[in-house]
């Protein structure tokens, strides 16, 4: 994997219009502003909630984080139900010290509900 990898591709809409994108790779400085404007048509178009999919994320810095909260935001405008799925360790850590796991929707499960239990890494 290179340094700056980052691999996203819609994985397929659900029958309740749930669009799945899967991320992978390193969402940092260099490739952040990419995941955004890769997101940003999708969820303009969505009829439906957007589910990222982190489960392949290698790496993620501030940059990366930043990011999520301004997708969270673009989302939030367009009415549109943001949900993160499959967060790696390092991407349930960097949300929980920052406080901010409660501010997204996390979901589990094939059908990307969302899920009142979070489980923090020690």
């Amino acid at each position: 994997m290179g340094l700056f990898h980052l691999a996203v591709r819609p994985v397929h809409d659900y029958p309740d219009d749930h669009t799945v994108v899967e991320v992978g790779g390193e969402v940092d400085l260099a490739t952040a502003p990419r995941l955004h404007a890769y997101l940003a048509p999708l969820i303009n178009g969505a009829t439906g909630p957007l589910v990222l999919d982190l489960g392949a994320v290698t790496f993620m810095d501030a940059r990366g984080l930043t990011a999520l909260i301004a997708i969270r935001a673009h989302a939030n405008t367009a009415m549109v139900p943001l949900r993160l799925a499959a967060l790696p360790p390092l991407v349930q850590r960097l949300l929980r010290l920052t406080r901010l796991e409660a501010s997204f929707t996390i979901v589990t499960g094939p059908d990307h509900q969302p899920t009142t239990s979070y489980t923090p890494i020690a």
